[in-house]
């Protein structure tokens, strides 16, 4: 979670590419007066007056260095209340917090006193298929099988199955029921028993495009999910992205079945909020400046105009140009690792 209570986590399809060239000397040490050691300003102010990326400071952050890499010119933003559900009363868990647009999480809508959503839960493989699930997400991890190809010694390659377990929180989207027929196909699973299920698989594609057999018997928590931005106003049977919501009337409870939470929060925690009012407007994309090397580092959504709206400062880390700085290894990895 970021600094000022916002979730950070985006989806690979909204975080955009980041630029392909620095700031030039002459723009990197223009304007000395409002660097590491000037003023603050508004974040509008700034970015009308410096390109991107940058490192700032924040004002009233404690100083912590961030890295600016992108803006965007409009983005969702809803703000949410985090709910702990106790002797039939809503207790609100922490500050209010932000949930941005790309946040990859699936939310599951309340109705009246039901505190665990309307979402209808599919238990077995064979269910969805016979409900004409298109694509669901998974609540627990599932056995299945994936196609391998291996060499053999006269050089040709045998295609055959291997066990795998596709994690919770993975979409899958189904494409066809594939029947192992043993006696008349070329390639089969080689599963040991004599139950007709057995022979009987759910064809899925994962988010990579690759495919997945889950045997019709599976057993699990699956849920279906909203596609085409179709709102299923009437049952609510389906999860929701954040985005999908937003186009209702809020505020609205839902409970979080899938997707990164805050931390820390109370163990007893169990996806619970309220979502309660939405806007869209110009957000700079960012993230903490590591003090060692990290894979995945801290990311921030800061909004440019309006409540919010931070007050930052130009910073060098004590480098004698900002076009220094951001040609270092240091930032070079840190640019890299928020594509």
């Amino acid at each position: 979670m970021s600094s000022n209570g916002e979730f950070s986590t985006m989806s690979s399809e909204e975080v955009p590419s980041l630029p392909k060239s620095l700031p030039s000397s002459r723009e990197a040490t223009a304007e000395g007066s409002s660097g590491s050691s000037g003023g603050y300003m508004p974040l509008r102010e700034f970015l009308d007056r410096f390109s991107l990326p940058r490192v700032v400071r924040l004002e009233g952050t404690g100083g912590r260095p961030v890295l600016l890499y992108k803006q965007q010119q409009r983005s969702l933003r809803v703000t949410a209340t985090l709910l702990i559900h106790r002797y039939r009363h809503d207790v609100k868990v922490g500050p209010e917090i932000v949930i941005p647009e790309g946040y990859p999480g699936w939310f599951s809508v309340i109705t009246g006193n039901n505190t665990t959503g309307s979402a209808r839960v599919y238990r077995r493989v064979d269910s969805l298929v016979r409900a004409g699930v298109p694509a669901f997400l998974l609540a627990a991890p599932l056995r299945a099988y994936i196609l391998t190809h291996s060499k053999m010694e006269n050089g040709n390659l045998r295609a055959h199955y291997t066990k795998t377990t596709i994690r919770a929180g993975e979409i899958l989207r189904l494409i066809a029921v594939f029947q192992d027929t043993r006696k008349c196909s070329t390639v089969s699973f080689g599963i040991s028993g004599s139950s007709s299920e057995k022979d009987q698989y759910a064809q899925c594609l994962d988010p990579h495009g690759r495919e997945v057999f889950a045997p019709l018997s599976a057993r699990g928590e699956f849920y279906a999910i909203c596609q085409n931005g179709s709102i299923d106003t009437g049952s609510d049977a389906v999860l929701y992205k954040v985005h999908h919501l937003a186009k209702r009337p809020l505020p609205l409870r839902v409970r979080l079945i899938a997707g990164p939470l805050p931390v820390p929060l109370p163990r007893e925690y169990g996806g619970l909020m309220q979502l309660e009012s939405s806007t869209r407007g110009p957000i700079v994309l960012g993230c903490i400046v590591p003090e060692r090397p990290v894979h995945n580092p801290e990311m921030l959504e800061l909004v440019v105009t309006g409540n919010g709206a931070p007050r930052v400062r130009r910073a060098r880390l004590g480098y004698p140009s900002e076009a220094r700085l951001l040609a270092s290894p240091k930032m070079q990895r840190l640019l890299s690792a928020c594509r």
